[in-house]
C-alpha cells in the first residue's frame, strides 16, 4: 500500500486536491489550505495510506500541485 504525505506548509491553497478528491482533502477555512483528511502528523508533515481505489488520483494530485507539497510513497 502507498502513503501520501502531505507538507502543509509548503501548501499555496490552490484547491487541486479538494477538487479533484474531495473526500480526502478538506478546505480549511481558517487559513485557506488543504487538510488531509484521517491523517497523522510527524516531522513538519501529514501523512495516511492511500487505498488502491485511491491510487490514481492521488498520483495525479502529487503531479499537479504547484507547490510539490504532496508525495507519494511505497
Amino acid at each position: 500500500m502507498q502513503k501520501i504525505v502531505f507538507n502543509r506548509l509548503k501548501c499555496s491553497g490552490c484547491g487541486v486536491c479538494i477538487q479533484r478528491a474531495p473526500n480526502v482533502w478538506n478546505y480549511n477555512s481558517t487559513d485557506g489550505k488543504a487538510d488531509l483528511m484521517d491523517a497523522e502528523f510527524k516531522k513538519d508533515s501529514y501523512f495516511r495510506m492511500v487505498w488502491p481505489d485511491e491510487r490514481k488520483v492521488m498520483k495525479e494530485i502529487e503531479s499537479t500541485c504547484p507547490t510539490h507539497a504532496i508525495q507519494l510513497f511505497k
